[in-house]
């Protein structure tokens, strides 16, 4: 099975806001990817619902309520939290370094 409709994944808002929900979050409710991709609900809703179509297309479980669990929607989305989490420590590194 493929999934049917492609969408766009936007940009995440920064990576520190991505490791932060990735450690925080088991599970995504609207208002959390609307913060981790800086979207109103309506593509809040459909990056939801890609994530349901991804986990189907895959044979994975699927809860059919308003949340995802969070390693499945970034792997869905394609965000890979290992190359996150090096990308902030690079910045935490910097940021250490410039103040001295």
């Amino acid at each position: 099975m493929k999934i049917e409709k492609r969408i766009r994944i936007p940009c995440i808002v920064n990576v520190e806001t991505a490791v932060r929900i990735y450690n925080e979050k088991p599970r995504l409710r609207n208002g959390d990817i609307m913060e981790l991709f800086g979207c109103g609900l309506s593509k809040a809703r459909q990056l939801r619902e890609y994530v349901n179509a991804y986990l189907i297309e895959n044979d994975g479980p699927v809860t059919g309520d308003a949340t995802v669990e969070t390693e499945d929607a970034y792997l869905a989305w394609g965000l890979d939290i290992d190359a996150l989490r090096a990308r902030l420590d690079q910045i935490v590194k910097y940021r250490k370094k410039v103040a001295g």
